[in-house]
């Protein structure tokens, strides 16, 4: 039997994806080009503020607009040379790996790890060479892909990934051939929970339930799923894994009795009817 989980073709997964997917040009500025090469660079790139300089396939400077602007007036304007305007040196922030994928791209965007300050990041290969430019406008429509798909594949009911995202995320480990723990949660005594108490009240278990479980997650690592209903799966990458998840069951224990009656908390559970309609007493949820 053939037990592989298949990606979705319908959905973006970001992490098979690497930044270099992602270059849409390859401009730059030689040190020895002429201000009339420097101009013609920056009017094919359209409304640019920058340009990296590049010398023998790597990326040694920044020429700014301003720059050009402030010396447009001069006496020998057009005997300059982009060497004369550059600014020496690319700091670590503006340059990206080639290599690197793009979900740990937006990490390190939304942790202000990058300066997108030009509008494009500098990307270079694992030799350090020009790959060329990651432009911020493309970032932008990645995340607006996401944003759809995220809203489009979440639980309602929690917003945490449904069943096609976690498919994809196990996809993806199974194919990098990596470590991982996969596990599967529910919520013992639900059903009877929600016979007694109704809907409303099952969906605060159900939240409850999926705040419990991310509190107890690294989210750099770890990652969860809501596929229906009060099941859940989680995705461990976390090498204490199983402590985690005897945390959550002990935490569990110890809070959710205070979805109960009084009377209920007393008792230590409900009396209702099982599938065959017949009364049964049910602990309180686990």
């Amino acid at each position: 039997m053939d037990n592989r989980v298949e990606a979705s073709p319908c959905l973006y997964v970001p992490w098979q994806e690497t930044v270099v997917t992602l270059v849409t040009d390859q401009l730059y500025i030689n040190p020895q080009d002429s201000i009339a090469q420097v101009i013609e660079q920056f009017e094919k790139g359209g409304q640019l503020q920058s340009l990296p300089v590049v010398v023998d396939d790597r990326a040694v400077g920044i020429i700014h607009l301003h720059a050009i602007l402030s010396c447009a007036g001069e006496t020998d304007f057009k005997k300059t040379r982009a060497i004369d305007l550059m600014q020496v040196g690319i700091p670590d922030r503006l340059v990206v790996s080639s290599v690197t994928m793009v979900d740990a791209l937006l990490q390190k965007i939304s942790n202000q790890e990058l300066d997108f300050s030009n509008g494009y990041l500098v990307v270079g290969d694992v030799s350090g060479r020009y790959a060329g430019r990651l432009v911020f406008s493309d970032i932008l429509k990645i995340l607006a892909t996401l944003q759809q798909q995220s809203t489009r594949y979440a639980n309602p009911l929690t917003c945490l990934p449904g069943h096609v995202p976690t498919n994809e995320k196990l996809a993806e480990l199974m194919q990098k051939q990596g470590l991982f723990v996969a596990a599967y949660c529910d919520v013992d005594g639900f059903k009877s929970y929600n016979d007694i108490y109704g809907y409303a009240r099952g969906d605060e278990v159900i939240r409850y339930t999926a705040d419990l479980l991310q509190s107890h997650l690294d989210p750099s690592q770890d990652f969860i799923g809501h596929i229906g209903g009060d099941d859940f799966v989680i995705i461990f990458q976390s090498p204490d894994w199983f402590e985690r998840c005897d945390a959550i069951v002990h935490q569990c224990d110890e809070e959710a009795s205070r979805f109960y009656s009084i009377n209920h908390q007393r008792a230590g559970g409900v009396h209702a009817l099982d599938r065959q309609r017949k009364m049964v007493f049910y602990p309180i949820f686990s």
